[in-house]
């Protein structure tokens, strides 16, 4: 059952790929640990924005638990005035009682960025031990679904 949840959900990832491929340049390592890691520090920190680049809202949509909303917010960063994204940055976030806690961020990086998609990979199976595994993945599948539909429909 593991195995093919992480299936789906790889599958939805490399599919919502697909948006930052056309005419994107390779998503780098330091793309990737800014997406990963250095946007949280910069909100927590009140940092200013990674110079060079351009961060734009793509979506964000949530799936109801008994607990709590689970969902993804979608961000697309940008290299100055590229128009496709270098990489896309998925936020997990929970909402419970009103009070949102982001408490993870991935990174889709470009198709071609092989070494970079096997981190997410990593990211995703180490996640796949919590607590919460089935709501997180429930979420995200229903967030790169409302991400690769709306996609469809803008083009």
């Amino acid at each position: 059952m593991k195995r093919i949840k992480i299936l789906i959900v790889t599958t939805l990832f490399i599919l919502s790929a697909g948006l930052t491929q056309l005419h994107a340049q390779t998503t780098t390592q330091e793309e990737y640990d800014y997406v990963t890691r250095g946007y949280k520090m910069q909100l927590e920190g009140g940092l200013d924005m990674k110079q060079g680049y351009v961060l734009k809202e793509i979506g964000e949509w949530a799936a109801t638990f008994s607990d709590g909303t689970r969902g993804f917010r979608f961000i697309g960063l940008y290299r100055g005035t590229d128009t496709k994204p270098c990489a896309i940055m998925a936020i997990y976030g929970k909402k419970d009682h009103s009070a949102t806690r982001y408490a993870e961020y991935y990174c889709i990086p470009t198709m071609d960025a092989t070494d970079l998609w096997e981190k997410t990979r990593t990211q995703l199976n180490a996640n796949l031990t919590k607590e919460n595994a089935n709501e997180v993945l429930a979420g995200m599948v229903w967030a790169l679904m409302k991400l690769s539909s709306q996609q469809m429909s803008q083009g």
